[in-house]
């Protein structure tokens, strides 16, 4: 008998239900590794949303202090890199109303980021006593309010209704988060609400 050396017999390869057991270990790995690793980021741009607002909210006040009311929001729509955008809307000649009482912040009057960590534009909501006009110089009895001024904006926990959130608000910004839902984005165009 001409018996092949072990060395020269052919090996024994995988069965396809082995590459198959296989296959599906790795997406069980790979799916363990996902799942903490996109928590981990939502957890990073939710941290670098947070301090962009509070950047916002400083620099309002800082608007406020040296102009004597907050700023009238910019126009959601425009684009970023075209002219007139992320600035706030000039108030009216007469009377000194904004144009408009919501849109979005005037990310490049007050100097603060154009978008949340999800690229959405923030928008922005004032009530019309606490951006109008006054006439100059910018003293505490030209200012567009005081201290006993109440805002008129209300929230919600949701659209449409939901439980009372906050009452009587001067001014409102919202990051419109993971979803985007409502915001516009940095070309000016308003995503889906969402709603049915």
């Amino acid at each position: 008998m001409n018996r092949l050396p072990s060395h020269a017999r052919p090996g024994r390869g995988f069965t396809l239900t082995e590459l198959a057991v296989v296959l599906v270990v790795i997406a069980l790995v790979l799916g363990g590794l996902l799942s903490p690793l996109a928590t981990q980021m939502d957890v990073r741009m939710t941290a670098e949303t947070r301090k962009d607002l509070a950047d916002i909210k400083e620099a309002l006040i800082g608007f406020a202090v040296i102009n004597g009311r907050l700023p009238c929001p910019a126009d959601a729509t425009i684009a970023s890199g075209v002219a007139g955008a992320g600035r706030a809307a000039e108030p009216n000649a007469i009377g000194g109303d904004c144009p408009n009482d919501s849109g979005v912040v005037p990310w490049v009057t007050l100097g603060v980021p154009e978008a949340d960590a999800w690229g959405q534009r923030y928008s922005y909501r004032v009530t019309p006593t606490f951006a109008r006009k006054v006439a100059p110089p910018q003293t505490p009895q030209n200012a567009a309010f005081d201290l006993n001024t109440v805002g008129t904006l209300d929230v919600r926990s949701a659209a449409g209704g939901g439980t009372l959130v906050a009452v009587g608000l001067p001014v409102v910004v919202v990051s419109h988060g993971g979803n985007g839902q409502g915001g516009y984005n940095r070309q000016g165009v308003q995503l889906p609400t969402g709603e049915v």
